[in-house]
């Protein structure tokens, strides 16, 4: 699979929003108290911790690692996901947050991935932590747009231009628009979340098509 380009974001830009995302990040999780770190996250059957724990194996994890750990597994790649990301979720929150801490800076990421990945994860899992938890954490609109860019060129694993099938999808707050057909209207922040698959996307957005949206993230 070829990376999917977008206009005006090389690897310094990427890994810059990166940085800075996970920054953001890592200030909310030193605040949180201990019962909210096995709260459940906008990720069914994965609680605060298992997500902290999936953002450090990210960069963490190297590459014969990763292939070693999926081949472990018969191959199945998302039950390698899930099951190093329990694994690891068992340490205490204190050493959870020091491991996100020491990656921040990494630019790793797994086999068969490209940059703006770890961008996506770090701005999309950071709203699957703070949403349930009631926090608002701002989701800047110019990486949020880059990134959505990428997710919609990207297929697999986002299927967003399927799930968008005969709706136009038009942020808001910044210049993006893709699609085409009933419209779907919001925050660029709330557009890539519905583009991940994320229901709660639909909090902040509107049109004609958003029933049909709805339907197809099964809310």
């Amino acid at each position: 699979m070829l990376p999917v380009r977008v206009t005006g974001w090389d690897n310094e830009a990427i890994w810059a929003a990166t940085r800075e995302t996970r920054r953001t990040l890592a200030d909310v999780l030193a605040t949180l108290p201990a019962s909210e770190w096995d709260a459940p996250s906008l990720c069914p059957g994965w609680r605060v911790r298992e997500v902290v724990a999936h953002l450090v194996l990210g960069p963490s994890l190297g590459r014969w690692k990763a292939i070693w750990e999926v081949l472990r597994r018969g191959g199945n790649f998302n039950r390698m996901v899930l099951e190093t990301a329990r694994e690891r979720s068992a340490a205490e929150p204190q050493q959870l947050v020091a491991d996100f801490e020491a990656v921040i800076d990494s630019r790793r990421h797994p086999p068969g991935t490209f940059a703006f990945d770890p961008l996506v994860d770090a701005l999309v899992h950071t709203q699957d932590i703070a949403i349930p938890l009631g926090r608002t954490v701002a989701m800047p609109a110019g990486p949020a747009a880059a990134a959505a860019t990428f997710v919609w060129g990207r297929g697999f694993p986002f299927g967003a231009k399927r799930r968008f099938r005969g709706l136009r999808i038009e942020a808001t707050d910044t210049d993006w628009v893709r699609g085409g057909g009933l419209p779907v209207r919001g925050p660029i922040a709330s557009v890539l979340l519905a583009c991940t698959g994320r229901a709660a996307g639909l909090r902040e957005l509107d049109g004609a098509g958003v029933e049909t949206l709805r339907s197809r993230l099964n809310v």
